[in-house]
């Protein structure tokens, strides 16, 4: 009988849309937690598009946030429609649960970013020896930079 290795999941599979979006949604419903949520997150915890352009736009903007203002930051930027439009920012809040701490939502959006962040560093991993010339310490010095970052950013 021979041995099957399991398939490598795609780093899509580390995306969480609810999230990201239940993350943003809370930041309209509470203005506490908008400002935990541009203070403390960071673009990359983003992995959406739409909502990564979202959270630049709120990081531009000072809370509490409404609707109108964010979508009017957006098309100022031409990033409206790109960030899924007026209507997909005003249904962002829906079934959103404000009592739940942002923190919780953060370690989540946290893990799963470093989580891609992990597999893109493999991936190099698998190739870079093989190049010539490869040098280790060459290789392996992005990834103690990027452990060394998670552990000031806990």
């Amino acid at each position: 009988m021979i041995a099957h290795k399991p398939r490598p999941a795609s780093v899509d599979t580390l995306i969480s849309i609810g999230e990201e979006r239940d993350a943003l949604g809370a930041s309209l419903l509470d203005a506490r937690q908008a400002w935990e949520l541009i203070r403390a997150a960071e673009v990359d915890d983003f992995a959406y598009r739409p909502h990564r352009l979202i959270f630049q736009a709120m990081r531009r903007l000072e809370p509490p946030f409404e609707c109108s203002s964010l979508a009017g930051e957006l098309d100022r930027h031409g990033l409206l429609e790109l960030a899924g439009g007026v209507q997909y920012i005003t249904d962002l809040d829906l079934g959103v649960v404000p009592e739940r701490p942002m923190s919780g939502r953060l370690l989540r959006l946290r893990e799963l970013a470093r989580l891609r962040r992990l597999v893109r560093l493999g991936e190099g991993l698998v190739t870079q020896p093989y190049e010539p010339g490869a040098n280790s310490l060459q290789i392996v010095r992005p990834i103690v930079a990027e452990l060394s970052r998670w552990e000031t950013r806990r």
